[in-house]
């Protein structure tokens, strides 16, 4: 593999998690991608050799919901910033002031019918039957779209559920995004 930089945002113990997730990522997601281009990455730009046209944004669960949200604003609030996004098992029942995921694509859709990105969409295929139906609803209506320039991905991971399925998907979003080259 190339060599890669592992960013993950955590909170301290002495916040309520629970709270301050949906605010990040649901109720408020905009500020969350602001700090995160605006603040994370050209801090870590100073800090670090990082590849600004090779960079993977990753979400897992109400994260994976929010990866999504952070690819159909990454012509705005993004600025472009991501080449590659991981979305594992997305909450696809998540909203954001009352507007689901399909709204925020088809604003995205109205916009432009460019979409610069690599994409790898997971589930683990012992999650909840119409868990996965939701994820594979908007894969395949998503997929249908035919953007310009994107690259999707969708994987079942057999043998894994919600809370296990991260592990191989992190595996896999690596060695696809960053293997190197045969030489």
């Amino acid at each position: 593999m190339q060599d890669v930089i592992l960013v993950s945002i955590e909170y301290p113990n002495s916040y309520n998690y629970d709270v301050i997730r949906k605010r990040d990522l649901q109720t408020n997601p905009d500020s969350f991608l602001h700090f995160i281009v605006d603040n994370l990455i050209p801090y870590l730009e100073e800090i670090y050799s990082v590849n600004p046209e090779n960079m993977t944004l990753t979400g897992h669960s109400l994260g994976g919901y929010w990866a999504y949200y952070a690819l159909f604003h990454n012509d705005t609030i993004g600025k472009n910033t991501f080449t590659n996004y991981y979305i594992g098992s997305p909450s696809m029942w998540a909203n954001t002031g009352g507007k689901f995921m399909s709204t925020y694509e088809d604003e995205y859709y109205n916009r432009t019918q460019t979409l610069n990105a690599n994409v790898y969409v997971t589930v683990g295929a012992d999650e909840d039957k119409n868990f996965i139906f939701s994820i594979e609803n908007f894969y395949n209506d998503l997929q249908g779209r035919n953007y310009s320039g994107l690259n999707l991905t969708y994987e079942k991971i057999e043998g894994y559920d919600h809370n296990t399925v991260f592990k191989p998907s992190i595996k896999n979003t690596l060695l696809m995004f960053y293997k190197k080259d045969s030489e």
